[in-house]
C-alpha cells in the first residue's frame, strides 16, 4: 500500500482551494496563525522537530497510516509533502509526482517508484524536503 501520497495529495488539494480564496500562509513574524495542513507541516518540522523519513513513509499503507499514534501529525507531513513534489525547487519534482499518483491509483506504483521518476534518493528528497519548509 502506497497510500500516504494519495491522503498527502487530498490535504494539500484541500489547502491550496482555501489558499486561493485568500487563506494564504503567512511568515511566522505575522501576528495570526496560518490555517491549514501545509503550514502545520512547517510548524512541526521546525518547531516540534517532528519528521518521517520518505523511504519509512513508503511502506505505510493506508490501514497502517490510520493506526498511527501520531496521525494528525502524519497528515501535516503529507500535506508538505504534496506541496514540496508540486511546487518545491520551482517545480522540479511536479511532473514525477502526477506520474506517480497516476501509478498509484492505477496501482502498478512500487515502493520506489517516486524516488525513480524524481532521478533522487528518498533521502535527497528528505533534504530537500526539510530545506523547501524551512526556507520562508
Amino acid at each position: 500500500g502506497l497510500g500516504w501520497a494519495g491522503v498527502g495529495w487530498k490535504g494539500w488539494s484541500v489547502w491550496r482551494k482555501q489558499s486561493s480564496q485568500g487563506l494564504r500562509w503567512r511568515p511566522p513574524m505575522s501576528s495570526s496563525k496560518p490555517n491549514g495542513r501545509v503550514p502545520a507541516a512547517r510548524e512541526r518540522l521546525l518547531d516540534d522537530n517532528y519528521f518521517i523519513p520518505l523511504r519509512r513513509l513508503s511502506k505505510l499503507g493506508r490501514s497502517a497510516l490510520q493506526k498511527e499514534p501520531e496521525l494528525p501529525k502524519i497528515y501535516s507531513q503529507l500535506s508538505g509533502l504534496a506541496d514540496f513534489f508540486m511546487n518545491g525547487e520551482r517545480g522540479r519534482y511536479r511532473n514525477a509526482f502526477i506520474e506517480y499518483l497516476v501509478q498509484l491509483y492505477r496501482g502498478t506504483a512500487e515502493q520506489e517508484t517516486l524516488w525513480k521518476l524524481c532521478e533522487r534518493s528518498p533521502e535527497e528528497l528528505d533534504t530537500a524536503y526539510k530545506r523547501y519548509l524551512s526556507s520562508p
